[in-house]
């Protein structure tokens, strides 16, 4: 069984949206920061086309098909007043279908800006009610929305329903302040552990020189890629393939993770940190719940390490978790998936960010080894007593079975990883042992 740690997900929000944009003819007074020169990011198009780029290249006749999840943004590659962000819907004509086919695909769209682009403040949720009025074709159009704000990345992303969008526009002028204001409401919530401490000679390994690899993933960078599971923010995360999730399979063809820690050292852990869920954005789709994990020297030949259930529910709170196992030597990391939240219809697996621990300290003492010697103390001990009832010992009255105390321990060669046991370990009496009353052997 391993020994599983929780960490809390901690998440302050105070968001207050504007009124809800709307359509407008070229805004006056303002100035268009041009976009076709600025650094941009975002998830893969369906089918990987009609990617993220069609978002920004002042073209309304293309169009950025985000799937559900799907993300596009900005770096506007200094620090910006903005005072607007207009965008543009995908247009149904385009597909020979109504103008306003997809227009209900852009509802619940969330329009934010960073300072970082880590922590995030939303600008903007688009609402149905937006779009009111507007019949037939003339639901496409430009739509405003009012930004008031200083910020350096713009990000347009849909966790409701698949991020399509035409065009977005950002309208505002360098900042010319000293001080740039940090934002008070963010969508990327971070972790922070409990007071409970890790066992002495437990300590996460540096992640510099590390590489992530996997045999499926929704887009091949940004959001959604392998690379995102070991790059130190929350917000953004490797996620399967769920275009072709019908390719695998948990026992023929299981989806994994690979980590290249750079060198063959002790592993002895591994943290997980699923994807961000809160009460306004993000999604339990991928979670991995059964899992299994695996160590290699050389990514070739692999040896299972632990395995289990990391308990995750669909109501519950998605929290980083520690999964300890004996030490090892390594240099390849494998998570494999087994299951996952929201399995039907789709078997995929995510990861926010993936850590590892290292083990220094005294063997004997290390969690796992000193549950393996409770345990076999413990059955020592039943064997004696049954030794003892079998010859009727007579030992002058003396408590043999010692001072009895309860411990609670994860025992790693249990089936299910989360299941805790209450063992009953003995205390056997040196003096007493010493004495020649511990053990009884038969003819002794």
């Amino acid at each position: 069984m391993l020994k599983q740690k929780f960490i809390s997900i901690l998440c302050v929000m105070a968001i207050v949206f504007p009124p809800a944009p709307s359509p407008s003819d070229e805004p006056a007074e303002r100035v268009m920061i041009d976009l076709s020169d600025k650094v941009q990011s975002g998830s893969a198009g369906w089918n990987n086309q009609n990617n993220y780029p069609n978002a920004f290249d002042g073209n309304t006749e293309t169009y950025f098909d985000g799937l559900q999840e799907g993300y596009c943004q900005v770096d506007l590659g200094a620090f910006y007043s903005v005072s607007t962000i207009r965008f543009y819907p995908r247009d149904g004509r385009l597909s020979n279908k109504p103008a306003g086919e997809y227009i209900s695909r852009m509802i619940g769209g969330v329009f934010s800006g960073s300072v970082d682009g880590s922590s995030w403040t939303p600008i903007y949720t688009v609402e149905s009610n937006i779009f009111d009025g507007k019949e037939g074709d003339s639901i496409i159009d430009w739509y405003d929305i009012e930004a008031s704000g200083v910020y350096r990345y713009i990000k347009y992303e849909n966790n409701q329903n698949a991020a399509n969008i035409a065009e977005i526009e950002v309208y505002g002028s360098l900042y010319e302040g000293e001080d740039i204001p940090i934002p008070t409401a963010t969508t990327a919530p971070t972790a922070s552990p409990t007071a409970e401490p890790l066992p002495d000679g437990l300590s996460l390994i540096s992640r510099d020189g590390w590489s992530a690899e996997t045999n499926s993933q929704q887009a091949t960078s940004g959001n959604n890629s392998v690379g995102m599971a070991i790059d130190g923010n929350l917000s953004t995360i490797w996620h399967s393939s769920w275009t072709n999730a019908a390719n695998y399979d948990p026992e023929t063809n299981p989806v994994y993770l690979t980590i290249n820690t750079g060198k063959v050292q002790t592993i002895s852990g591994i943290r997980y940190t699923p994807r961000i869920k809160d009460a306004t954005a993000g999604s339990i789709n991928g979670v991995i719940t059964a899992y299994e994990v695996y160590l290699s020297k050389d990514n070739s030949v692999w040896t299972k390490v632990g395995d289990g259930n990391m308990g995750y529910t669909v109501d519950g709170v998605q929290e980083t978790k520690d999964i300890i196992f004996a030490p090892a030597e390594g240099q390849y990391i494998r998570l494999v998936v087994k299951d996952n939240l929201n399995n039907t219809p789709l078997y995929v697996g995510s990861c926010a960010e993936f850590e590892a621990y290292t083990y220094s300290g005294d063997m004997d003492a290390h969690p796992i080894n000193a549950a393996r010697e409770e345990v076999n103390e413990n059955r020592n001990y039943r064997r004696y007593r049954k030794l003892h009832r079998r010859h009727r010992l007579d030992s002058g009255g003396a408590r043999l079975d010692g001072q009895r105390y309860r411990r609670r321990i994860h025992r790693q060669d249990h089936d299910h990883a989360l299941r805790r046991e209450h063992i009953v370990v003995v205390r056997i009496d040196r003096e007493r042992r010493a004495r020649g009353l511990l053990p009884y052997r038969r003819g002794g």
